[in-house]
C-alpha cells in the first residue's frame, strides 16, 4: 500500500469515526430539547395555576 493509499484510508476512518460521534451528540442535544420542551410545559401550566389562584383571591 502507498503512502497516499493509506492517508486516504486513514482519513475515512477518522471522517466515520467523527461522523459517529457527531450523531451521538446530535442525538443526545434532541432528547435534551425534547425533555426541557416538556418541563417548560408542565411549568407553564404550573404557572397558570398559581396565576388563577392569585387572582381569586386564594394566596
Amino acid at each position: 500500500m502507498n503512502n497516499f493509499a493509506f492517508f486516504q484510508t486513514e482519513l475515512s476512518r477518522i471522517y466515520e469515526s467523527a461522523l459517529e460521534e457527531f450523531a451521538r451528540r446530535a442525538e443526545t442535544v434532541e432528547k435534551l430539547k425534547a425533555s426541557h420542551r416538556a418541563s417548560l410545559s408542565e411549568l407553564d401550566a404550573l404557572f397558570a395555576s398559581l396565576q388563577h389562584r392569585a387572582f381569586r383571591g386564594e394566596l
